[in-house]
């Protein structure tokens, strides 16, 4: 979409950009820069107030993963070249954004699977998804949680490459933060040091039904196998079992299917908390985070969005150099 309405001249502004054939800003200095799809997101990025360059293919050569621009840099110089619709859709979905449940999946292998079940945890607004030993069937193009922050210890950076169901996902994956986890010890150990109560998912008798999981305590709740379910080690480590319950006679889910009920009690749950809670923000994302994924969704909706910033931290660059 063109940039439309009064938006100040970008802080980057100056650069020649190429027209995407539906108008030009404001200003009158700059072509409209905003992709019909937003880039894929998995992690924030950066450390402290930068945010780290993502392997985007508007970024050519060998130096694809340039130099960190710091966030608020980052925001001033791109956040002009959106909408305003398109910059309070963000805002918006950023406010609404929880880590405070998690979804793991151990040992995954049908890509059609994760795909729809990132699609559901997307709709409910869940941020971090936590994938352990996936097949080698699944697997993404983007890489994982760049900030050391947010990256949980034991979890890999880059995940392998392979492709998601896009049309499933209708581009989910895009917003949430995937993390890559070696062994189901390490993703559970990370897990807890990060203060989550780790559930599994399982059909025993001691399991509790899923609506009365306490879920006013930061929970990771874990999904298995498509065939085999958690494996003996998670139910062993785990600190305890959840169940949906079912009144036919299947008394199975689809994968996918079990996710999205989970997603959908799960957020009602912390609906139900926040309105009662005397600090209803402990159940979103903490407002550093939401700053570092809003640069980043921003670098993925602009089209040639590391050349705009190569460029504006060049200029800047000069301007120092020449005493400016």
């Amino acid at each position: 979409m063109a940039l439309r309405g009064t938006s100040p001249r970008p802080a980057c502004a100056g650069l020649p950009l190429s027209a995407n054939g539906e108008g030009r800003h404001a200003a009158g200095a700059a072509e409209s820069v905003e992709s019909g799809a937003p880039f894929s997101v998995c992690g924030e990025g950066g450390r402290g107030d930068e945010v780290s360059t993502p392997n985007h293919p508007s970024a050519r050569g060998p130096g694809a993963r340039q130099k960190a621009a710091p966030i608020e840099r980052t925001i001033a110089c791109l956040e002009p070249l959106l909408t305003a619709a398109r910059r309070a859709r963000m805002q918006a979905v950023l406010a609404g954004r929880s880590d405070h449940v998690a979804f793991v999946f151990e040992r995954m292998i049908d890509p059609h699977n994760l795909s729809a079940a990132l699609r559901s945890l997307d709709a409910f607004s869940f941020q971090d998804v936590y994938l352990v030993q996936p097949g080698e069937r699944l697997a993404w193009r983007r890489p994982c949680e760049r900030d050391a922050d947010q990256a949980p210890a034991g979890m890999a950076e880059e995940p392998p490459e392979g492709v998601l169901a896009r049309g499933i996902t209708i581009g989910a994956e895009r917003w949430l933060s995937l993390h890559e986890a070696p062994s189901s010890s390490d993703c559970l150990t990370a897990l807890r040091a990060a203060g989550y109560v780790v559930l599994a998912s399982h059909l025993g008798p001691k399991a509790q039904p899923l609506p009365a999981i306490d879920f006013s305590r930061r929970t990771a709740l874990v999904f298995g196998n498509e065939h085999l379910g958690v494996s003996a080690e998670v139910l062993a480590r785990a600190d305890g079992a959840f169940r949906i319950d079912m009144l036919g006679f299947a008394q199975s889910l689809n994968l996918s299917v079990a996710v999205a009920i989970s997603a959908f009690h799960a957020r009602q749950a912390l609906t139900r908390l926040a309105a009662q809670d005397e600090r209803p923000d402990r159940f979103a994302l903490p407002p550093q985070r939401q700053r570092r994924l809003y640069a980043e969704w921003l670098r993925g909706s602009v089209k040639h969005a590391e050349r705009i910033l190569a460029a504006a931290q060049a200029s800047r660059a000069a301007k120092v150099s020449a005493g400016v």
